[in-house]
């Protein structure tokens, strides 16, 4: 059985859930039900939790003397997995999040990406998490319209130790711009080039690697003449 629970914006950051203590940001209480099993996320819009699915072990990514995730949700390798994993990397999955060089949101875009994706107000993307999530998905199928040669050519393939995958390949291009991944591949790894805060596309091309995420993302053909930012500062 799984059930669906929906926690509304109080004034406090602490909610307890099975004798632990969860901090979650922007004074957000939610009574977590972690369920036996479940693919699915969580997501803020408007000041309310809207749904949350997962497994039971779940619980062991919280420690009861901290104020903070360890690690995101558990979703498997599909898609929702793939998301979340990404957004923990990038923010914690903090939809109102700014990094020290102003990159945005759970996702963490900068405004160079935001202007090829015709966001033309980045506070309204900041405050806006329904948007943010149409934009990271939108972002993705121009990324792998422009890299589709690379992921045909170099999927299974193994470079420098690092199986490279259609996951990983856009994992990496979300970080470092489509084009610093075109160099990466074409190069055999020698152009690996990193983030402000050290972060490298083949890290990112191992972290993510082995999502199934072929059939969730289509190649968007309407970006193929974007050149867009190359994301590079903030990671």
């Amino acid at each position: 059985m799984i059930i669906l629970l929906v926690a509304m914006l109080t004034g406090t950051s602490q909610t307890n859930y099975s004798r632990e203590t969860i901090s979650k940001p922007h004074g957000i209480e939610a009574i977590l039900d972690l369920l036996e099993k479940g693919n699915g996320s969580l997501g803020i819009y408007q000041g309310v939790i809207d749904v949350i699915y997962a497994p039971t072990f779940f619980t062991d990514s919280i420690a009861s003397d901290t104020t903070e995730f360890s690690r995101p949700p558990f979703l498997g390798k599909s898609f929702n997995g793939f998301k979340e994993a990404l957004a923990f990397q990038e923010s914690r999955g903090d939809y109102f999040a700014i990094n020290s060089f102003g990159y945005l949101g759970k996702y963490q875009f900068g405004e160079g990406t935001l202007e090829v994706l015709k966001v033309a107000d980045p506070e309204k993307f900041l405050n806006d998490p329904r948007l943010q999530e149409e934009v990271f998905y939108a972002n993705l199928a121009r990324n792998k319209w422009i890299l589709r040669r690379e992921i045909k050519k170099h999927t299974n393939k193994v470079i420098r130790t690092i199986p490279i995958t259609e996951s990983g390949i856009l994992a990496a291009a979300h970080l470092a711009g489509p084009g610093n991944v075109k160099k990466y591949l074409r190069s055999g790894g020698k152009h690996d080039v990193q983030d402000a805060y050290g972060t490298q596309i083949s890290d990112y091309l191992r972290k993510f690697a082995g999502y199934d995420i072929s059939n969730d993302i289509p190649i968007a053909r309407d970006y193929k003449g974007a050149k867009g930012s190359t994301g590079l500062a903030g990671g």
